[in-house]
């Protein structure tokens, strides 16, 4: 008896072998496929982990040109979920014994969607549906049709849809799984909020805070339309966080006072709420971020408020520092100001600004960031100073200090120091004094020539018993040297070393030279 079924098998093996290709048959066809069909390497790869391409195949034999063929569910799913392509070839024999056409019908994109579909509604309405009792037709016309009956036109057919690159067709592939039928939406939580608590989450949409506590928390997930729920994600009670806001715009934000032609000028990012009709009108606002500090403009009222955001030990130029202590001077002073908002396609706005004094105690150490530009400007150094506001404030006090000698208004000065021995009293007197000190990144250094009168005066607590106990009242004084230079630029104490023993030399002859040790007390 005629057996068309294993006419086409026959035949399928036959073309292959014409075409160099290696069809294996399962021992049991219980998977949804007759053949798996290996290729020969297209090329010579220049890549070692390279694999050739290799396919699954169901033959489908048949006499009729119906042109479409039931397919039951759970082959069509095993088939569509599998990273390895997959085809039907389909063979109409006409009720001859020699096949009159062929067709090849690939499981691609438009395949894969639809059985995916038809599974994810007959699982919604059930989900313990027998896929095996359940089918879809498959169809296939003229545009699948082989020009030729022969191996090499059935291996072109197949390699045009699994292209030149297998690797890049099976990653298509597995991506397109895990994102088809999720194009109107993926997954999405619900939950219940306190009206008391509606602010809160506002606030994180502006990333202000980034976590909230919510109640009732359900998970859906919505595939090919239909939402069902998820119930291993589902709680009574849960934290929502945010873990990155981006910002809506990105520009500038400028301050001017109102009799000023220079404005302050800060980089800033603009962040605003599609949530912002879910608070009153009087707590609607946007958030300004800028390196250290931040705003928060309230739209209906007009008002800003001004925030620092720095922390402590965090470094940033020192620039940055000097512009925020010129601007919360501002702040505190008594001219008005204008604000200008610039963000490019988003939002442009220019106008008086009102702000409550901002009496901050980051303040003093703040304008040590100026004098500290000060110094810096009198070296001509050009290097760009990193620094935190913990190292600021640790040297605010002898930042000043160094700021008034260099600009000549250290007026009243006094060293108190220690000396052996007698000083030669038909000689004047000089002090070296060497200041050295980290500035950020940075190295600061300087010596100074002291010129004055000394006297002795008494030590009661003086435990060390070393010498007796002068002061110099300074009449006047020299900067020898200064340098400002990165860290690693400097080499050691030995070049201070150096510039020390020229200036004794010079003095040598005609001056009392004191240079350390002594105290370092200055009054």
């Amino acid at each position: 008896m005629r057996n068309v079924g294993e006419l086409g098998e026959n035949l399928f093996r036959a073309w292959c072998s014409q075409s160099g290709l290696s069809p294996t048959r399962p021992d049991v066809d219980k998977y949804g496929w007759d053949f798996i069909v290996e290729f020969p390497f297209l090329s010579p790869s220049f890549e070692i982990d390279e694999s050739a391409p290799e396919c699954r195949v169901q033959i489908k034999s048949t006499d009729s040109q119906k042109r479409s063929l039931p397919v039951k569910l759970s082959v069509l799913k095993r088939m569509a979920t599998q990273l390895m392509p997959s085809f039907f070839v389909f063979i109409e024999f006409d009720k001859r014994n020699d096949a009159q056409r062929v067709f090849v019908v690939h499981l691609g994109k438009e395949q894969i969607y639809d059985t995916l579909k038809r599974i994810h509604l007959l699982q919604a309405e059930d989900p313990d549906v027998n896929l095996s009792k359940k089918t879809k037709v498959i169809h296939y016309d003229e545009s699948h049709l082989l020009e030729y009956i022969d191996g090499q036109c059935l291996k072109d057919a197949f390699l045009r849809e699994i292209g030149g690159d297998y690797g890049k067709y099976v990653s298509e592939k597995s991506a397109y799984l895990k994102e088809v039928g999720f194009e109107e939406g993926g997954e999405q939580f619900s939950f219940s909020l306190p009206a008391a608590q509606s602010y809160s989450l506002f606030e994180m949409s502006l990333g202000v805070t980034n976590k909230i506590e919510v109640k009732n928390v359900k998970h859906f997930k919505t595939r090919f339309g239909i939402k069902t729920a998820v119930p291993e994600l589902c709680s009574d009670f849960a934290h929502i966080e945010i873990l990155e806001v981006k910002p809506t715009g990105v520009g500038v934000v400028k301050f001017r006072e109102k009799n000023s032609l220079t404005p302050l000028v800060f980089k800033a990012e603009l962040y605003t709420s599609a949530l912002i009709d879910t608070v009153s009108d009087d707590k609607k606002k946007a958030r300004i971020v800028c390196a250290l500090f931040e705003l928060e403009i309230f739209i209906f009222t007009g008002s800003m408020q001004f925030h620092p955001k720095f922390h402590d030990s965090q470094r940033f130029p020192l620039v940055e520092f000097i512009k925020l202590f010129k601007l919360m001077k501002i702040f505190n002073g008594n001219q008005d100001f204008t604000t200008e908002l610039s963000f490019k396609n988003v939002l442009d706005i220019k106008g008086e600004s009102f702000l409550d004094k901002v009496f901050d105690e980051r303040l003093d150490g703040l304008e040590a960031s100026f004098y500290l530009k000060r110094i810096q400007d009198k070296v001509e150094s050009a290097d760009e100073v990193q620094i935190s506001f913990a190292e600021l404030i640790a040297i605010a006090g002898l930042i000043k200090q160094i700021h008034a000698l260099v600009y000549k208004k250290g007026a009243d000065l006094q060293v108190k120091f220690h000396i052996v021995g007698e000083l030669d009293k038909d000689k004047k007197h000089v002090i070296f004094k060497l200041f050295k000190f980290s500035i950020g990144d940075c190295y600061y250094g300087m010596m100074l020539a002291l010129f004055g009168e000394i006297k002795e005066i008494s030590d009661e607590n003086n435990v060390s018993k070393v010498g007796n106990k002068l002061l110099m009242d300074v009449s006047r004084y020299n900067v020898i040297n200064q340098v400002f230079l990165r860290q690693d630029d400097f080499s050691n104490d030995e070049e201070w070393a150096l510039i020390l023993k020229k200036q004794v030399e010079h003095y040598d002859d005609k001056f009392n030279v004191i240079h350390p040790p002594y105290d370092d007390l200055w009054s």
